[in-house]
């Protein structure tokens, strides 16, 4: 993973701002209700803003509630999420997140289906570019309405 974010150009991520599911999961199994997908209270939205929000963009190693309580908590946040997925694990995470990238060569097409946008050649550098371009359509946008 850390030599593909560094071949698309993003050289400031750090190890530290990447969390294991494992430990996502018990850090917010106290601040986080996983039936209704919301914080506890108003304390555990605040606890989260200020301790995991700021410090991290990516997790490893994590099953597919990790993902979605991950996601959901950054939402709630007010965080835009961006997500890639290619497996049938990654369904429920794509469609919860605000931007959900699908991989056609090595997905299925159940992350098709859930995805937003679906990268034909699998190349991370190619979701680079579509952030930029889907950017530009919506500056547009915006100008001309």
């Amino acid at each position: 993973m850390l030599k593909t974010i560094k071949e698309i150009g993003m050289n400031e991520f750090q190890e530290e701002k990447s969390l294991e599911g494992k430990k996502f999961r018990q850090i917010m199994q106290s601040h986080f209700d996983e039936k209704t997908f919301k914080f506890i209270n108003k304390e555990s939205e605040t606890w989260f803003k200020q301790t995991i929000y700021p410090r991290s963009y990516s997790m490893h190693r994590c099953t597919p509630m990790d993902k979605l309580i991950y996601i959901t908590a950054m939402r709630l946040s007010g965080s835009c999420i961006a997500y890639v997925g290619d497996s049938p694990s990654d369904a429920n995470a794509l469609s919860a997140a605000n931007v959900g990238f699908a991989m056609k060569q090595s997905g299925c097409a159940m992350t098709e289906y859930h995805a937003h946008i679906t990268i034909l050649d699998d190349n991370f550098s190619s979701i680079k570019s579509s952030l930029i371009w889907g950017r530009q359509i919506f500056d547009n946008a915006r100008r001309f309405i």
